[in-house]
């Protein structure tokens, strides 16, 4: 019992965070020309799903679902205001929430089982309540909301609910990540070893057999290869070696337990660009396609940094490469696929 509360504690340490209640009023200041409203979402034993959602008032065009990291919360007003932005600048339903674990001072959630439950619950919940313009969804996620934004649209698209993922700085597995540090000796992402690299490989498959008894492997990257190619998208902060000598770039997550370098999602990624796929696709969105680097200006931590202070080579942000795929890329493949599947009963039953 002390291992499972230790591993559910290290894993997603925000059920011990205080949480502070949100203002309406004061939220309607950041931007009048939005909606605003939260709701509680009662689940089973107790636990409760607390949700802002932010609306354009008019010709809402989807919904992007933001995914909390590993100790965050949506009532940080840091996090509201990219939200109140987002929902601005590209016209889409945010709706941002915390675990229904979030805040207890107590250990209530044992796997990650209960955090992939808290988004269909999420999501049936708008379902029912008829939303309008709910579908195209994006799931939004980083760091560990990245794993559980993919955890999320594999279940999805298993029971044929298409999603989107945009996926950053985030890891294929929890035994991946601290066999990372095995590997750089320290939370830096940057120094390695062959002694070190021999190391990490010996301990990964051990933290994995642990962490997997308990129900918190979170094998992120299994999830990622079987959502379809053209409904998910991911990017990291890692720069050259040249550069590594003065950029610290994502010091959570390293390198090593990225999607970037699991070879079987580089495989994939390479079966699957073309030359129409580019030739179709906004240069900027192209660049992200091909999962070229997002480097990191600054020389603090970039794995908490905001997307608009992460810039790719282009000086082009990975806010801004976001925006531009809710805005072109997004809508143009929703189109296509629903008149891909226009007799299909159950898209039209789910998606319209």
């Amino acid at each position: 019992m002390v291992a499972k509360r230790a591993i559910s504690l290290l894993v997603f340490p925000a059920q011990f965070k205080k949480v502070e209640p949100l203002n309406i009023d004061e939220l309607q200041d950041y931007n009048p020309e939005l909606s605003i409203q939260t709701e509680n979402i009662i689940l089973a034993n107790n636990r409760e799903l607390y949700a802002i959602i932010i609306e354009p008032k008019k010709d809402i065009k989807g919904t992007i679902v933001i995914f909390n990291g590993q100790n965050a919360v949506i009532n940080d007003p840091r996090k509201l205001k990219i939200f109140f932005k987002m929902a601005s600048d590209v016209e889409y339903r945010v709706i941002g929430f915390n675990y229904s674990g979030t805040g207890k001072k107590k250990i209530t959630t044992w796997s990650e089982k209960s955090l992939i439950a808290d988004i269909e619950k999420l999501v049936e919940h708008f379902k029912t309540n008829k939303k309008e313009n709910l579908f195209p969804i994006i799931f939004k996620g980083n760091s560990l909301g990245g794993a559980v934004a993919k955890a999320g649209a594999k279940k999805f698209h298993r029971n044929k609910i298409p999603v989107y993922l945009w996926n950053g700085r985030s890891f294929t597995s929890v035994a991946a990540v601290l066999a990372g540090y095995i590997e750089t000796l320290t939370i830096s992402g940057h120094y390695s070893h062959k002694i070190t690299i021999k190391l990490a490989n010996f301990f990964k498959p051990i933290l994995d057999y642990i962490f997997s008894f308990y129900n918190w492997g979170m094998h992120a990257g299994d999830a990622y290869l079987e959502i379809p190619d053209p409904f998910k998208h991911y990017y990291i902060v890692h720069s050259s070696e040249e550069e590594k000598k003065y950029k610290k770039d994502d010091v959570i997550i390293p390198y090593s337990a990225s999607l970037a370098a699991n070879l079987k999602v580089q495989q994939q990624v390479n079966n699957f660009l073309s030359p129409e796929i580019d030739e179709d696709t906004p240069e900027t969105l192209a660049y992200y396609w091909r999962r070229s680097k997002v480097s990191w200006h600054k020389s603090s931590n970039a794995h908490g940094a905001p997307e608009t202070e992460l810039f790719s080579e282009d000086n082009i942000s990975s806010y801004q490469m976001f925006c531009l795929f809710a805005t072109q890329y997004v809508p143009r493949h929703w189109q296509q696929y629903n008149n891909e599947n226009d007799n299909s009963e159950n898209c039209q039953h789910v998606c319209r």
